[in-house]
């Protein structure tokens, strides 16, 4: 019951990161469709995580439950892919470092000096 009660609990906190901080930092890319397609496909992500626990869920045992829960786990792989190739093309990692990104109201936006 234990590695039932920490899976649920695994997935839902991954897909709560992807659901609700994977648009912080969208804002920084100025191209819209570029933007819209990231914000789709970081929600289709988002979706799969608890969707692939349902799915484990309603398996029972055995090895279909394994591969349940593993596409769970890569799909939160392929949100980080995602975001790593959006924070890469944005430099927003190398701006924050330098202080010119600032956070308001759950958006993250670029700042001329720190």
């Amino acid at each position: 019951m234990n590695r039932i009660i920490c899976a649920v609990a695994f997935f839902l906190c991954i897909a709560f990161v992807c659901w609700f901080y994977a648009d912080d930092t969208l804002d920084l890319i100025h191209n819209a469709a570029r933007r819209k397609g990231l914000k789709i496909v970081c929600r289709a992500i988002a979706f799969l995580m608890p969707a692939s626990m349902l799915v484990a869920w309603g398996l029972g045992k055995g090895q279909r439950v394994f591969w349940a829960e593993a596409g769970g786990i890569f799909s939160f792989g392929a949100y980080w892919l995602v975001k790593s190739y959006e924070l890469r093309t944005t430099a927003a990692g190398r701006k924050a470092i330098v202080g010119r990104l600032e956070q308001n109201h759950g958006q993250v936006e670029e700042v001329n000096s720190p």
